[in-house]
């Protein structure tokens, strides 16, 4: 079991280090990169048009050929 042990430390001397600052930059060019490949990976995606048939010839939802027939 762990305890917790409260140091004596005067609260106007503690200040935020290099190691926090270094983290918390690290953080943020990964939050970049991560931001850009996901850009990347949503222009990939090819919804195309849902009124026009994604093949010629292709039956539409309502079950007509494209140029009007059943």
């Amino acid at each position: 079991m762990t305890y917790l042990v409260a140091l004596d430390v005067d609260p106007s001397t503690v200040r935020p280090g290099w190691t926090a600052f270094v983290v918390i930059l690290l953080l943020a060019i990964a939050l970049v990169f991560l931001f850009f490949s996901m850009r990347r990976q949503f222009r990939k995606i090819n919804i195309g048009d849902p009124e026009k048939p994604s093949q010629p010839g292709a039956a539409s939802a309502s079950g007509r050929d494209p140029d009007g027939t059943s």
